[in-house]
């Protein structure tokens, strides 16, 4: 890498926010599942205004076991 783009990596990184905040994971297989899980999420005490959410959606085929 030449010194151009490693000053250049080094000021993006500065630029780049520190503190991203505490995260929460749920996992989710439908759209109405993820809209309860995060509204019982936002409801309970682990919730505070600025926390981030990331959403795992399962998905899979529907058929007969095998």
């Amino acid at each position: 890498m030449n010194r151009s783009t490693l000053k250049r990596l080094e000021a993006l990184e500065q630029k780049a926010p520190q503190d991203t905040g505490r995260w929460h994971t749920i996992m989710v297989g439908s759209d109405e599942e993820e809209a309860q899980k995060t509204a019982e999420l936002k409801a309970s005490s682990k919730w505070t205004e600025g926390d981030n959410l990331f959403v795992i959606r399962l998905v899979g085929a529907e058929g007969p076991e095998r």
